[in-house]
């Protein structure tokens, strides 16, 4: 398997299913050279030759360095650029980072005058993220004009804030309906 990705430089996905019935004593070195892939040399006890991006990810915390993250990420070209720094830093595409632990996603992709994320206009990625401890949404996608990604999976069971989620969102038309509000306070301008 030695170099079996190499060139392959669209290739990113998750391999981590294959690594508990690896046999450690194959020839695994290089085999991600050249290839969109985190981990592109030797496996190691930490990432595995398998599992850079999953078994690496960086665990988000709290909204302001989600935020830098973004703005990195954003910045970098990162949705068209397989190989940019903030995929590597921050485990893979947007969509699969680790947000578990973040309770305020609020002004995530912003696109206004007084704190602009740039990029955010024409952000338009999947995001797989887990929202379970989210209780502020406020302005998160506000004037994010391309957005329009399903948002099905997002667990808002604890949000208590949507003021403004999607302000300005021109190109956002998807289904709500799997949303739990039953907590939120103030809904005021959601889709406006």
């Amino acid at each position: 398997m030695d170099r079996m990705f190499d060139g392959a430089t669209a290739f990113d996905q998750d391999l981590c299913h294959f690594g508990d019935n690896f046999n450690q004593y194959k020839i695994v070195y290089n085999m991600f050279v050249g290839s969109g892939c985190a981990n592109k040399s030797d496996p190691t006890s930490e990432t595995g030759p398998w599992c850079a991006v999953t078994n690496c990810l960086y665990r988000f915390t709290i909204n302001t360095e989600l935020r830098d993250a973004i703005k990195e990420y954003l910045g970098q070209d990162c949705p068209s650029d397989l190989n940019c720094q903030a995929r590597s830093n921050y485990g893979g595409a947007i969509g699969e980072w680790d947000v578990s632990s973040v309770d305020d996603f609020s002004r995530l992709f912003v696109d206004d005058s007084d704190d602009p994320i740039d990029g955010a206009a024409t952000f338009n990625e999947p995001l797989n993220w887990d929202t379970g401890s989210a209780t502020m949404m406020l302005y998160m996608f506000k004037d994010a004009a391309a957005f329009n990604q399903p948002l099905s999976t997002f667990d808002t069971s604890k949000v208590n804030n949507m003021f403004g989620m999607f302000s300005g969102a021109a190109a956002f038309n998807r289904d709500l309906t799997a949303f739990d509000t039953s907590e939120v306070e103030d809904v005021s301008v959601l889709l406006c």
